[in-house]
């Protein structure tokens, strides 16, 4: 008797277990599309220098992502909006992202076909991990920041200014005003736009117009920049001092500055300028290296015309990592086109054209 109670236990025990799985099938939401959606990735997973905080995104398949915050000792993480490049400052004290606009804003703005000026912007986060306080800055395209930012990161606001801009050189002068005709920018060159200087703790803010292009040396306390000022004259590439606030010119004259470069180590600054010959009709660019306060023109054909090549203007200078050589690209010399002779009046051809359909 104790046997057969003993089967019967067991077989009320497997009845039930069967009931209770086929129970939690039908409760369990079918996977489709709509699950996917919601599924959440982790990236850019980043330690700070002290080993107290960890970030990461997480972002589902569609929609916005959230950057998170946490002291790696355990405890809640905080999040923060549509996070992109975040990163923490050398010092452990901030965290540094962008805050990209909501991605249903992106989309109605695509749709609507809107302007670039009219298109939902950037903004600049600054997080500190010692207050737990999020700063924001409207209107922000983008930042840099050295590996050793010295408490310092430099900013790029939006503008669409050029938009509306006259071309450089023509406006009016005032009746029995004489002036010397200084050269002026080619009509394809534009003005630099402004950046900002952020000092993370104080929140003091140093502007610098007219830029085109800047690069961090890596103690985080100077940065190169090129200029292309509304007055040429003033164009050229400059160094800024973070610590002592002087801005040292390295050259300075009428001129397109492109391709920055820097060597920290070293302190070496790379670029290229059609500055010598910008009046002519089609300048050529020339590359020039800055070191221990001397500027030399350098010669990058040695070797190249033999090979039927010519130092590629549009490549990337590049040092290598002793800062003792340079890399830059190289392309075939494009054949001289011959001349072709002149054809009178007399001798050129004429066609009518003519369609069956035309009254």
């Amino acid at each position: 008797m104790e046997m057969k109670d003993l089967r019967i236990a067991r077989l009320s025990f497997v009845a039930l277990a069967a009931c209770l799985a086929l129970g939690g099938a039908a409760q369990k939401k079918p996977l489709d599309h709509s699950v996917y959606d919601s599924w959440r990735s982790i990236r850019s997973q980043t330690l700070s220098n002290d080993g107290r905080w960890a970030l990461w995104i997480e972002a589902p398949q569609v929609g916005d992502a959230d950057l998170l915050v946490a002291p790696t000792a355990g405890g809640e993480p905080k999040r923060l909006p549509r996070p992109s490049t975040p990163r923490f400052t050398s010092d452990s004290k901030f965290v540094v992202f962008l805050i990209v606009p909501p991605e249903e804003e992106m989309k109605k703005a695509r749709q609507e076909k809107r302007k670039p000026k009219d298109m939902p912007r950037n903004s600049l986060g600054v997080f500190s991990l010692e207050t737990n306080e999020l700063k924001t800055i409207e209107s922000v395209q983008t930042y840099s920041i050295p590996d050793d930012d010295a408490g310092w990161l430099l900013y790029q606001p939006y503008n669409f200014a050029e938009e509306n801009a006259q071309p450089q050189g023509d406006e009016k002068k005032e009746e029995g005003e004489q002036q010397p005709e200084a050269p002026q920018h080619r009509k394809s060159q534009r003005s630099g736009t402004e950046r900002v200087l952020l000092n993370l703790s104080s929140g003091e803010e140093i502007r610098i117009p007219f830029v085109t292009a800047a690069t961090w040396f890596d103690d985080g306390k100077r940065f190169a920049y090129t200029v292309s000022h509304d007055q040429p004259s003033e164009d050229g590439v400059y160094i800024f001092n973070v610590e002592t606030r002087e801005t040292t010119a390295v050259i300075k004259g009428i001129g397109d500055y492109r391709g920055l470069t820097v060597h920290s180590k070293s302190e070496r600054i790379l670029f290229t300028s059609d500055h010598e010959n910008y009046q002519a009709e089609k300048p050529a660019r020339s590359v020039y290296l800055a070191a221990n306060g001397r500027l030399e023109k350098l010669d990058l054909s040695g070797g190249l015309d033999e090979r039927g090549f010519v130092y590629a203007e549009r490549a990337q200078l590049q040092f290598s990592e002793s800062g003792n050589r340079i890399f830059f690209g190289a392309e075939p010399q494009k054949p001289k086109e011959d001349k072709k002779p002149e054809v009178s009046d007399d001798e050129k051809v004429v066609v009518d054209i003519w369609h069956y359909q035309d009254p």
